[in-house]
């Protein structure tokens, strides 16, 4: 019966006043307000053109300087929606707006000139009162907008009324993105702070570092904190540039630094160039001019970054540094990145029809600066790698061999284990070098390496002692289990076969002699060494067999 009232008030209203039957009906949301809008643009010195549309997107030339532009569109909400918690959702405007509903006004963004205050790159959402709304009757929408670029301030995406939390919901998962964003780039710059201490050398994180903690700030600029908490919008813009090119200096130096390149004259203009463009835009007075000398310094500062990563790649490519193929991948994304931003708020000069999306850039980066950080670990972990692990065999070096040899002996007397220790030497090495050159030698090691690895498990240590002998260090459960081991570990050398090359095949001849760790009378690396040196020339020199367990019985004091 209600609704059916409406329809007849309504039909009414239409039959009697045909000025009015233009405006559109919002019996449902989210409903996007089209057809019959009425377009203004208010010049400074001109009188003012005004001309209905379908949409609010003016098209037609602005030949002189505008004051403000004005949309109005007329429409009937439904009485049916007096439980729902009504908004207005604006894409993007250029810059300022002020928004009023029946000459109310229920939001602004930014301020007109003279105190003028761009909100340029923020959409809004203005929750429409439910006092301010005339249920079943006409309603006056206006919107009216300052561009500091003399551009329309509405775009060509639809004006939309709709349920104000939802709108909103959909506003905060945004914000949800950038927040997550700064939350990874933070970490990820603590990560290259770490590095920084722990690893010697390591200057370029540092700059990693600062870059990464600068696109964590765009990104906090770019979401809808800095409008919430109520920052000078204009204000927070000016900064962002001057953010942008200190992270560009940041970024371009860590590339230098990473592929060690030195740090030329060309670079240092370009850092130069950049860093006087970064104070130009934070320092010029002139808030309406603001956008264009930022659309210049963003311009200036892409190209000249873009020449130093590229640089750096080019020359990284030239010297064969490692990484380059991957570093070069993730710069030319940030770079094609940093240039979408630029093209995409080019209203001023160039106005592409390209959508402003400001969370490409932070998110682009986010993602490029994980697979940098995992570059970065990958690349110390090859760099302490190298100086633990020989990379031939992939046993451990004799420094890092006796480090470790100290731990297990500490904790084998802690803990009353038995740890047995053992030399496994190679006789034909040195003859196979001589006979069949390095590769053939390096082979070998290289198999018995592999060899012994596959019988330990993962915890024990191997070691390439020297040019033909192997150190290990494993825990047995008794004197026999040891003896065993020691067994089975001759066995498998003596039964590799080694294919020097077509016509020639040798078996690995070793001897092996091993000693359980004695707390009493191993007192130090030293002695171990010497009574396992001691084992290996018993072998050698009474010949009954080619693998030994030393004990008390036949050890000499």
């Amino acid at each position: 019966m209600k609704r059916t009232h409406f329809w007849i008030q309504l039909g009414l209203l239409l039959s009697l006043a045909t000025p009015i039957s233009a405006a559109q009906l919002v019996d449902k949301i989210p409903a996007p307000l089209h057809g019959s809008w009425t377009t203004c643009i208010n010049y400074q010195e001109q009188d003012t053109e005004c001309a209905v549309q379908t949409s609010p997107l003016i098209t037609r030339d602005i030949s002189g300087e505008v004051k403000h532009f004005t949309y109005r569109k007329e429409f009937i909400v439904s009485s049916d929606l007096q439980q729902s918690t009504l908004g207005i959702w604006l894409n993007i405007v250029d810059d300022a707006d002020e928004v009023r509903i029946n000459n109310r006004l229920i939001g602004k963004t930014g301020n007109f000139p003279p105190q003028y205050e761009s909100g340029f790159r923020y959409k809004r959402l203005y929750l429409i009162p439910s006092v301010y709304i005339k249920y079943n009757q006409f309603n006056q929408l206006e919107i009216k907008t300052f561009s500091s670029v003399n551009l329309p301030g509405l775009s060509d995406k639809p004006v939309i009324i709709g349920d104000y939390f939802k709108m909103s919901h959909y506003q905060q998962e945004l914000d949800y993105t950038y927040v997550i964003c700064i939350s990874i780039l933070l970490l990820l710059s603590l990560i290259q702070v770490f590095y920084y201490f722990m690893v010697k050398g390591t200057n370029e994180t540092i700059f990693l570092s600062l870059s990464l903690i600068s696109f964590a700030l765009i990104a906090f600029i770019r979401s809808d904190a800095p409008m919430h908490i109520g920052l000078d919008l204009s204000s927070v813009f000016k900064v962002e540039m001057f953010i942008l090119s200190f992270a560009s200096i940041a970024l371009s130096l860590f590339s230098l630094r990473f592929f060690e390149l030195r740090i030329r004259l060309r670079y240092v203009i370009a850092c130069t160039i950049i860093a006087i463009t970064g104070m130009i835009s934070i320092l010029y007075p002139n808030p309406i001019l603001a956008r264009y000398i930022s659309e210049v310094s963003y311009f200036v500062i892409g190209i000249s970054s873009s020449f130093m990563l590229l640089s750096a790649i080019i020359f990284s490519m030239t010297k064969r540094r490692k990484y380059v193929v991957v570093m070069g991948l993730l710069f030319a994304t940030i770079s094609l990145a940093l240039a979408y931003d630029a093209f995409s708020q080019a209203r001023a000069f160039l106005n592409l029809p390209l959508p402003i999306l400001p969370f490409v850039l932070p998110l682009t980066v986010t993602l490029a600066s994980i697979a940098m950080t995992l570059t970065i670990t990958h690349r110390y972990w090859q760099k302490f790698k190298g100086a633990t692990f020989d990379h031939l065999t992939q046993t451990l070096l004799r420094p890092a061999f006796f480090q470790r040899l100290t731990e297990e002996m500490n904790r084998s007397q802690a803990y009353k284990l038995n740890t047995l220790f053992a030399i496994i030497n190679l006789e034909e090495v040195k003859n196979i070098g001589v006979s069949y050159g390095q590769i053939a030698s390096d082979k070998m090691l290289k198999t018995v390496s592999n060899k012994i690895i596959e019988l330990l498990e993962p915890t024990d240590l191997v070691c390439l002692f020297n040019d033909d002998e192997f150190c290990i260090t494993t825990t047995v459960e008794s004197t026999k289990h040891a003896e065993n081991q020691l067994r089975n570990i001759h066995r498998a050398l003596a039964n590799t076969q080694l294919v020097i090359n077509k016509h020639t095949e040798i078996y690995i001849s070793t001897k092996v002699a091993g000693i359980i760790y004695n707390p009493d009378r191993h007192l130090s690396i030293s002695q171990l060494l010497q009574d396992a040196n001691y084992g290996l020339a018993k072998i050698k020199t009474e010949n009954d067999k080619d693998y030994l367990l030393l004990s008390q019985a036949n050890m000499t004091s």
